[in-house]
């Protein structure tokens, strides 16, 4: 039997152009999970509070053409109206039988491939000025989820960027006692 003595360092005791090579190789250490979870989570209760419900977000990145995010979602326009305060700009629109829906298309991911849609409304029951007018809140939430799906986005890539940094990349593997060879190789995989 033989036996072999393998020295074992933190990530500290390093040699510096060693923790650069470890900080290279692992450099998606802390978003190997669904890091994004508690970002969409909190952007579904903001949204719910402004009316929309059944929300989706989707997002896709973060350096390439076509990242981006964006969600699907219905809104309760009554609530929607209250939240943004303009209950008397749409007060002669019978807002408790329609609702707007949010869609998305394409294979693309960021705010230009969503559109809004206000369903269950009549053009045949409806005045020139209501037309008007739905189509305006039409255009108004298209334009705030579009606003929304911007700030997600933002939200996700700043959270993206610190977790693939190398302070985040060192601060979890000092957390998490990780050892290594003199070469870098990790010793905890």
């Amino acid at each position: 039997m033989k036996k072999i003595t393998i020295n074992l360092y933190e990530f500290k005791e390093l040699k510096p152009e060693i923790q650069d090579k470890v900080i290279e190789k692992y450099y998606d250490l802390n978003v190997e999970y669904e890091w994004w979870n508690y970002i969409v989570d909190e952007w579904k209760e903001k949204l719910e509070k402004l009316g929309y419900y059944e929300i989706e977000i989707f997002f896709s990145g973060f350096y390439s053409q076509g990242d981006g995010a964006s969600f699907k979602a219905e809104v309760n326009l009554v609530k929607y109206v209250k939240q943004t305060k303009q209950q008397t700009k749409y007060k002669s629109l019978d807002l408790e039988n329609f609702k707007a829906v949010i869609t998305k298309a394409g294979h693309y991911e960021h705010e230009y491939t969503m559109d809004s849609t206000i369903e269950d409304w009549s053009e045949k029951d409806t005045t020139e000025k209501q037309i008007k007018l739905i189509n305006e809140l039409e255009n108004e939430i298209l334009e705030n989820s579009r606003e929304y799906a911007r700030k997600i986005y933002a939200e996700l890539k700043n959270q993206y960027e610190y977790l693939t940094s190398r302070k985040a990349i060192v601060e979890t593997i000092e957390a998490n006692e990780y050892t290594f060879e003199a070469n870098g190789t990790m010793r905890n995989e």
